[in-house]
């Protein structure tokens, strides 16, 4: 490998590129992709081989339809410093033009030595990019008496016939389009790096005067204001301090309790339905650093950034950031599924991000953590600049029962209760940061998949869920077939079919629907659920989304506390001082039941049980009509209604689902295959020509199904023909 041709090419002096030399590495192999606009537009695909990147011009670009076939011209080889650059190549240099990181990733060598392949004329990777997913393959051939390369995609989960690249095409590190880039915002730049983040490619720092028009930074922060001096003056934080900046800061994490409460002395907030991200920012002369973490201690700058750049306009000193990246939906409330679909599709999406911060936890020298919540949120509100994306998540105090009144009317995740004199405890589960909530929903280690029948058949039909005991053994607590879509499907199963393993990750053997294949259990999904079975088993579960921010072995089993046992019953500002409980003592995440508990009936269940109908309702007060306040129990009700009308139209004939969990104004999806079904739901198996398989469709013949079909949210109920 050399770079000779690369630096014969240019005058480093001239133009912004790296010079780079020839530099091996250790760790998963890397690719990237660079939208080139020069004299010809063209796509640069680079290959990470023996300490420099091996290069091919698609002019074209790459495509995931299996059906096209794209000419790749062999260049020289760059040096990995490369795979940052972002920017304007000055004209009369060599390849003059705007550069965008189109894609970026890792890859894997089907064929053993990458070298090896590419010195035999094939290549065969497969790629785990932003954008660029799944097998493809790169095959030298002559064309018009030329050695040339073809490049195209293998006909997987992944391909896509007919696909065109997306226009405008955005760039995968900073979320810029073309013209943006080509406008004068420059390209991070890396001469500096900070706590291995640049290893993970999360491209952390810039030069602070590339920051909008003649060095000014976008947001003006409020501590210039006389009232926010004055916060900061009283804290004692107007000067800078003597403590080292923080290299990581663990998060707090929140004990689950069952009902909401009132206490002087605790302040309440929303439950953001994201990802967990601490923030560090920094400045270094005349460079700022950012690096954001998730849960897990991973840097994610790549998959938000959008949000790094917000952070980077803030006029902040060194800070420490604790927060949630939520994606919004129609109402603006926090929604995973918009999340994770958007990371699915690589950053293209149209759905609002915004960053709410809940914490300060370092300040211009000073570390906060030891001090009370209600001066970290002093400071906070004093120092956090006025931004889109940027917002400071708002409190309520002492009144947590209207505050948790409201949380269901609006249809979010949860609250948060937090003691107001509490520390910040990094790392910790602590009974000073509660959770309380709304919506059922829980982490889930994949141990396993069932066979698809019918319309699965080429993936699977449901996962196989557990979460860690105290004992550090998986317990198995269920499987989920709802909640997902074509795609989705196709992209889970090809991580399943990576971690196939002979053995059952489980103690005992779980009884199963369908023949189960087991897996490596290092994958955490989320689902919503509609309570648990006597023998502690999910009901109902409905796949939300992965958790790829979640490490498998902290998801553990935990019980909801009363709330009197965490912080007592009296009003006082003081909070009775609790045993650690064992829900404090494990890093808890999924939810269990506890015995024998009296709960309230709905007036309609209670109609139910005197019309000898025995089916289990869930949620019932869930709003599914926005501003008509029409909610599960109105839509419930309704069917029974109209159930003589209805049920001679749909007798004998297979139904299809489309549910709406989260409301008409929610996600839905379309279900013809139900593995999991009450004894009085009558099911046909038929047999499905495109899967050459069986699938297992309900037959609405009485009223119990009819309204176990709007329990599970089946607005809409599509009769065959047949």
């Amino acid at each position: 490998m050399s770079l000779e041709q690369y630096h014969r090419k240019r005058s480093f002096s001239k133009t912004p590129e790296p010079e780079g030399r020839v530099a091996a590495r250790a760790g998963k192999l890397r690719f990237v992709v660079q939208e080139h606009h020069a004299t010809r537009l063209h796509w640069d695909f680079r290959l990470e081989m023996n300490g420099t990147l091996k290069s091919w011009a698609v002019p074209k670009g790459p495509t995931f339809d299996p059906n096209e076939k794209r000419l790749a011209v062999p260049v020289e080889d760059h040096p990995l410093d490369y795979m940052d650059f972002e920017g304007v190549i000055p004209k009369g240099n060599y390849g003059a033009g705007t550069v965008m990181v189109w894609d970026r990733g890792t890859y894997e060598s089907l064929e053993g030595d990458p070298q090896q392949a590419y010195d035999s004329g094939k290549l065969a990777v497969r790629l785990a990019g932003k954008k660029l997913r799944g097998e493809f393959h790169l095959v030298r051939t002559k064309l018009g008496g030329e050695t040339q390369w073809l490049m195209f995609k293998k006909r997987d989960a992944d391909a896509v016939d007919g696909w065109t690249l997306p226009q405008p095409s955005r760039s995968a590190t900073t979320g810029r389009t073309i013209d943006e880039i080509a406008g004068g915002k420059t390209a991070r730049w890396h001469s500096k790096e900070t706590d291995g983040a640049r290893d993970k490619g999360s491209g952390i720092g810039r030069p602070s005067s590339a920051r909008g028009t003649n060095g000014k930074n976008e947001s003006r922060a409020r501590s210039s204001s006389p009232a926010a001096r004055k916060a900061l003056k009283t804290l004692r934080l107007e000067r800078p301090g003597s403590d080292p900046f923080p290299k990581e800061i663990k998060p707090t994490l929140a004990t689950l309790v069952e009902e909401p409460f009132d206490r002087t002395n605790w302040l309440f907030e929303i439950k953001w339905d994201g990802i967990r991200a601490v923030s560090y920012l920094r400045r270094a002369g005349a460079e700022k650093q950012v690096v954001i973490r998730s849960r897990s201690g991973h840097v994610i700058n790549e998959q938000f950034p959008e949000v790094v750049e917000a952070l980077y306009s803030l006029d902040l000193p060194d800070a420490v950031l604790d927060g949630e990246i939520v994606a919004l939906d129609a109402q603006g409330r926090s929604s995973f599924p918009i999340l994770q679909a958007r990371a699915s599709a690589g950053g293209a999406s149209s759905a609002p991000l915004v960053y709410y911060i809940f914490d300060l936890l370092y300040l211009n020298g000073h570390l906060l953590v030891d001090r009370p919540l209600r001066e970290r949120r002093l400071a906070l509100e004093a120092v956090l600049a006025e931004h889109p994306l940027i917002r400071p998540s708002g409190t309520v105090a002492e009144e947590g029962k209207t505050f948790y009144e409201a949380a269901q009317s609006i249809g979010v995740e949860g609250i948060m209760a937090k003691r107001a004199d509490s520390p910040y405890q990094p790392g910790k589960r602590t009974s000073d940061w509660l959770k309380l909530k709304v919506k059922q929903r829980l982490d889930a280690v994949v141990a396993g998949f069932t066979k698809g029948l019918g319309g699965r058949a080429k993936t699977f039909g449901a996962l196989l869920l557990g979460a860690y005991e105290d004992q550090d053994r998986l317990r198995y607590i269920g499987h989920c077939g709802g909640g997902f879509t074509d795609r989705e499907l196709r992209r889970i199963h090809a991580l399943l079919l990576q971690r196939v393993q002979p053995t059952c990750p489980f103690p005992l053997l779980p009884p199963t629907n369908e023949p189960a294949t087991w897996v490596r259990p290092d994958l955490v999904v989320e689902v919503e659920y509609g309570g648990w079975t006597t023998d502690a088993l999910l009901r109902f579960p409905v796949y939300k989304g992965l958790r790829d921010d979640k490490v498998a072995r902290e998801v553990k089993l935990e019980r909801a506390l009363p709330v009197a046992e965490v912080v007592g019953t009296g009003q006082s500002s003081s909070v009775a001082q609790i045993r650690p409980s064992r829900a404090e003592r494990t890093s808890a995440a999924v939810t269990i039941p506890k015995p024998a508990q009296a709960r309230k009936k709905h007036p309609l269940e209670t109609v139910l049980e005197e019309h000898g109908l025995h089916v289990e309702l869930t949620n019932l007060d869930k709003v599914f009509w926005p501003g008509l306040e029409f909610t599960k129990a109105d839509l419930i009700e309704y069917y029974l209604r109209i159930a003589p009308f209805i049920l001679p139209h749909l007798r004998d004939r297979p139904v299809t689902l489309r549910r709406f969990p989260n409301g008409v104004t929610g996600e839905s999806f379309y279900q013809k295959d139900v593995q999991d079904t009450p004894p009085f739901v009558q099911i046909v198996e038929i047999f499905s020509g495109s899967s050459n398989g069986l699938m297992r469709a309900p037959v609405c013949n009485n009223v119990e199904t009819l309204l176990w079909l709007a329990q599970l949210a089946d607005i809409e109920m599509h009769a065959w023909f047949s």
